[in-house]
């Protein structure tokens, strides 16, 4: 089968073998495979806002292991934060017009 560049074929052990090894390479360390689960698990939650729909992608039945997983970070809080005072003050504002 030819291969087109920029496409996405399923993984073998020899590509995924070749690109652990590049991480060693590259100088990276402490770094597990499984490490990668966790980035995605996060990737998912931020992107979506929706920790079920990372528990499907990651495949856990308990919402717990997803938890673990799917890490909340700090900007994420301070993100959220800043939209709920945002439309508490829209809030306020259309309050102040009709009253």
């Amino acid at each position: 089968m030819e291969r087109v560049r920029g496409q996405r074929y399923p993984m073998t052990y020899n590509g995924t073998k070749a690109a652990w090894q590049l991480r060693a390479r590259a100088g990276v360390q402490d770094f597990r495979f499984h490490d990668f689960r966790h980035d995605f698990g996060t990737k998912v939650l931020r992107e979506t806002g929706n920790l079920k729909l990372a528990q499907k992608a990651l495949n856990h039945r308990d919402i717990k292991s997803t938890l673990r997983y799917a890490h909340v970070l700090d900007e994420d809080v301070a993100d959220a934060v800043e939209r709920v005072a945002k439309s508490q003050k829209k809030s306020q504002s259309k309050l102040r017009e009709v009253g």
